[in-house]
C-alpha cells in the first residue's frame, strides 16, 4: 500500500489553499530564492505570506513571515534564522493571515484521528471462556466501534503473523510485535513476501535484536496448566550464516531453532517446546544475533501442537473458513468493551474482530501514513476551515467545508469494509 509523508501532505495542502511549493535555490540568514517563482510574480505579491522551510535543522527556523518580496529574482526576505544551509531544501507558502505551520500540522493530526479504517484483530479462543475483554483494542471507544465478529477453527496464536499490519509506520514494529535491542532497526519490505504483501526486515547493529510477541495471558495460562506442547514455524531469510534463528520463550528459557544457512534464500525454521509448571508465559522470538546483519521474516505462526502441520502452513490463517456467530459487545463500565459469544468454544480457534481504527498520528514531517492522501487532505482542510482566522471569511470557510466535506464523505467509505449482515431467520406465525 502506498504511503505519504506529512511533508507531502503539507505541500499539497499549501497548493489547495492558494500557496506555492518547490525547492529553495539559495539563501542567507534573511533571504531565500524560491525556485518556480523567479520572474513570474510582482514585487510585494507575497508580502506577509507564511514561508515554511520544513527541512531546516531546528523547529525555530522552519517558518517565517515574508516581510518583502522581490518578484524578478524570486527572493523572499524575512526575519533572521540561524540555519543558512539550503542545500536540497524545500519550501511552501500560505497566503497572508491564513494558518501557521503548527496549525497545519495539528490539523493533519486531527484529520488522521477522525478518519477510521476497517481493522481486523484475532483473539485466540480459550476453554470454558464466556467473556473476552477487548483491552488490546485500545482504539475502541465503545461497542459501536465493533462492526462484526466471526469465528474460525484456526489454531494460530499469533496476531499479524504475516506482517500485513503496520499501523505505527513502516519503520516501527508491525502490529502485535515488539522490537528490542539497542540500535536495532526494522523496515517493511516486499521483496521476498510469499504469504502476504510484506515481510519484516530486522537489522542488528552492535547488539542482538529480537522481534517478539507474547500469547495472551489467559491462553498461555491454560496451556501451561495442561503442560501443552507448543510449536512454531517461521519463513525467514539471511545473507550470513549463523545469524538468524527463531525460538519459543516460556519465561525461564528460550528454545531455539537451528540458524539460517545464510544462502540468501528463504528457509523454514522450526522449534517446539513442552511447557512445564515453571513456565510463566509463551512468547515467539525472532532473533538476529552474534553479528551485524539483516534478517527477513515472512510468516511466523505458533500453535498448540508438536509441529506446525503442512495443511496449515500451505494456506495460513486464510485457509480456514470464517463463520458468522451470535454475540454481544458489552459496555461494562470499565471503558473496555467485552465480547460475549452466545456459544462457548474451546482452544485452537480464533475470533476475528472487525472494527474501525483511526490512522496513527504523524509526529514528524518525514513520518508516513497509509491513509489515502486525498482523503486526509480533504479532512485537514475541513479542520482548518473551522478555525477562526482573519483571512478565512465566512463565505470562504463555507465553500471549503462544502467542497471538501463532500469529497471526504465520498472517499471515507472506500476504507470501511463492514462484514455482511447475517440474514434474518424467517419466523412463521400460524394461527391455532
Amino acid at each position: 500500500m502506498a504511503t505519504t509523508t506529512r511533508l507531502t501532505l503539507l505541500q499539497r495542502l499549501a497548493l489547495a489553499l492558494g500557496g506555492y511549493q518547490g525547492n529553495i535555490t539559495s539563501g542567507t540568514a534573511t533571504t531565500a530564492v524560491l525556485a518556480g517563482l523567479v520572474g513570474v510574480t510582482n514585487d510585494d505579491d507575497l508580502n506577509d505570506s507564511l514561508l515554511a522551510m520544513p527541512d531546516a535543522a531546528t523547529d525555530a527556523d522552519q517558518a517565517r513571515i515574508i516581510t518583502d518580496w522581490t518578484g524578478a529574482s524570486g527572493t523572499a526576505t524575512f526575519g533572521t534564522r540561524a540555519d543558512t544551509t539550503y542545500t536540497s531544501e524545500t519550501y511552501f507558502t500560505l497566503p497572508k493571515s491564513t494558518f501557521t505551520l503548527q496549525e497545519m500540522r495539528q490539523a493533519i493530526s486531527t484529520a488522521l484521528r477522525k478518519t477510521q479504517r476497517t481493522y481486523r484483530t484475532i483473539v485466540p479462543t480459550r476453554d470454558d471462556q464466556r467473556d473476552y475483554a477487548l483491552a488490546d483494542l485500545t482504539w475502541l471507544r465503545n461497542a459501536r466501534d465493533v462492526d462484526g465478529v466471526q469465528w474460525r477453527a484456526c489454531p494460530n496464536l499469533i496476531q499479524n503473523a504475516d506482517f500485513e499490519q503496520w499501523h505505527s509506520g513502516t519503520t516501527s514494529a508491525p502490529d502485535g510485535w515488539t522490537l528490542a535491542g539497542a540500535a536495532g532497526t526494522i523496515a517493511r519490505s516486499t521483496t521476498f513476501a510469499s504469504y502476504g504483501s510484506y515481510t519484516a526486515q530486522v537489522t542488528r547493529a552492535g547488539t542482538d535484536v529480537t522481534l517478539t510477541q507474547i500469547v495472551p495471558y489467559q491462553v498461555s495460562k491454560q496451556m501451561i496448566d495442561d503442560l501443552a506442547v507448543v510449536a512454531i514455524k517461521v519463513r525467514c531469510r539471511a545473507t550470513v550464516a549463523s545469524r538468524v534463528r527463531v525460538g519459543i520463550n516460556d519465561g525461564t528459557t528460550t528454545t531455539y531453532s537451528s540458524y539460517h544457512s545464510g544462502d540468501s534464500e528463504p528457509e523454514d525454521l522450526t522449534a517446539s517446546v513442552t511447557l512445564t509448571a515453571a513456565a510463566s508465559r509463551v512468547q515467539i522470538v525472532l532473533s538476529v544475533d552474534t553479528g551485524d546483519t539483516m534478517g527477513e521474516f515472512d510468516f511466523a505462526p505458533m500453535m498448540e501442537a508438536s509441529a506446525v502441520g503442512d495443511d496449515f502452513w500451505l494456506g495460513g490463517d486464510a485457509s480456514f473458513r470464517e463463520h458468522d456467530i451470535d454475540y454481544d459487545i458489552l459496555n461494562v463500565g470499565s471503558g473496555v468493551p467485552v465480547l460475549r459469544p452466545y456459544s462457548v468454544r474451546g482452544r485452537k480457534g480464533q475470533y476475528i474482530i472487525t472494527s474501525r481504527r483511526p490512522f496513527a498520528d504523524l509526529t514528524a514531517d518525514a513520518n508516513s501514513t497509509e491513509a489515502p492522501s486525498d482523503l486526509i487532505e480533504a479532512r485537514t482542510i475541513i479542520e482548518l476551515a473551522l478555525l477562526d482566522r482573519p483571512a478565512m471569511t465566512r463565505d470562504r470557510a463555507e465553500a471549503l467545508l462544502k467542497r471538501y466535506g463532500y469529497t471526504w464523505s465520498q472517499l471515507v467509505d472506500g476504507i470501511i469494509d463492514r462484514p455482511p449482515q447475517r440474514a434474518q431467520t424467517r419466523v412463521v406465525v400460524r394461527g391455532l
